[in-house]
């Protein structure tokens, strides 16, 4: 299936500033679809988050955003996919590719780890 359809239900954010309208304790999920690791990621994603609301930063779209620049360094976001709990206007996990399959997403989506 292709990227765009498979991250459809994805709640788009296309300003950093956005992130503070995340709502409790959800995920951002960061990624593009020019990037390989993605397209193979967003399917598991999309597969195991059905009833789960998942917030979307398309990188390609703010990597000349110099918020956007600075969240990723202050948060050391160095890889894509990534996926980023939010608690309370702030991020509280990251989670990061290559550690990334199928049953730690279905916990990270539990809150479990």
């Amino acid at each position: 299936m292709k990227y765009s359809y498979q991250s459809k239900d994805f709640i788009s954010i296309t300003s950093i500033s956005e992130i503070d309208n995340v709502e409790q304790n959800n995920l951002v999920y960061l990624g593009r679809k020019t990037c390989p690791n993605c397209r193979q990621f967003v399917s598991k994603l999309s597969e195991v988050s059905k009833k789960e609301k998942i917030y979307y930063i398309d990188t390609d779209k703010q990597k000349n955003d110099t918020q956007f620049i600075k969240f990723i360094k202050r948060e050391k976001i160095n890889v894509v996919p990534t996926l980023i709990r939010i608690k309370n206007n702030k991020v509280i996990k990251v989670y990061s590719y290559p550690n990334l399959n199928k049953n730690k997403i279905k916990n990270i989506l539990k809150g479990e780890i």
